[in-house]
């Protein structure tokens, strides 16, 4: 080969710049590193983890509207569900009541050992208990004397707490009606219940019936195998004063 013509075969490859062809582009999109891997939709799992989170929700709504779901739901926060919202309540004389300032005499009649709270809203005083030996229950009664607004030191008013415990929870005070609202608390990591209302007797007919709308406070709780109900009316004692009343029981 002469000089010449090297020279020239030289220059023809420094400037030649070879294209693939298509079928070439074809192969390497073809290869196992360039195919494009399916995007994971994160996005429908968490709408079908909302949507399946919504139809649960609504579930237990509707749910808790049947009656026997109801009923399922306040049992298991310790409450006993009557049979209407009007039952039977017959008058207990008040002779068979026995009055006591001493909660061991109390204990002694009941046949378990009375709980007896720690704590008291500021103001409150234990003022007695009772025994009601037709329907095996405890009454514990606290009092709050406090002054009238005006300059008249001997003008009070007196509030009240009451306390009422039993083996059995068939019975009123310690049970609900159907038409109940039901607010579920926590008594000492345990199931609880806030109720506003409150059953109200008619002496004549010895019916008793309950109402959503009368301004009592009640709370519903269990400490062993004593079931328990505080209530009041004092527009002093909050909800979260009951609920520090009720986990001070012993």
């Amino acid at each position: 080969m002469n000089e010449l013509h090297e020279e020239s075969i030289i220059s023809t490859l420094e400037h030649y710049s070879p294209k693939p062809g298509s079928r070439f582009y074809n192969r390497m999109a073809d290869a196992p590193w360039s195919r494009k891997r399916k995007a994971v939709r994160f996005i429908n799992y968490r709408q079908f983890a909302i949507g399946i989170t919504s139809i649960f929700i609504v579930a237990i709504a509707f749910s808790s509207s049947i009656p026997s779901v109801r009923a399922a739901v306040l049992k298991y926060l310790g409450l006993m569900v009557s049979s209407s919202e009007t039952i039977p309540n017959p008058a207990i004389p008040a002779e068979s009541l026995v009055d006591n300032q001493k909660v061991g005499e109390i204990s002694k009649l009941a046949g378990w050992q009375v709980k007896v709270p720690t704590w008291l809203p500021e103001g409150y005083k234990f003022n007695d208990a009772m025994y009601d030996p037709s329907n095996r229950l405890v009454i514990l009664s606290f009092f709050s004397t406090r002054p009238l607004p005006g300059n008249d030191p001997n003008m009070t008013m007196t509030e009240s707490i009451t306390i009422v415990q039993a083996l059995h929870n068939d019975i009123i005070p310690l049970m609900v009606a159907p038409g109940t609202s039901v607010v579920d608390i926590i008594i000492h990591k345990e199931p609880a219940a806030y109720v506003i209302g409150a059953w109200e007797n008619d002496a004549v007919s010895g019916q008793a019936t309950w109402n959503n709308t009368y301004p009592l406070q009640n709370i519903y709780w269990q400490i062993d195998d004593v079931y328990l109900t505080l209530n009041t009316k004092d527009v002093q004692v909050s909800k979260e004063d009951l609920i520090k009343l009720a986990e001070s029981m012993k």
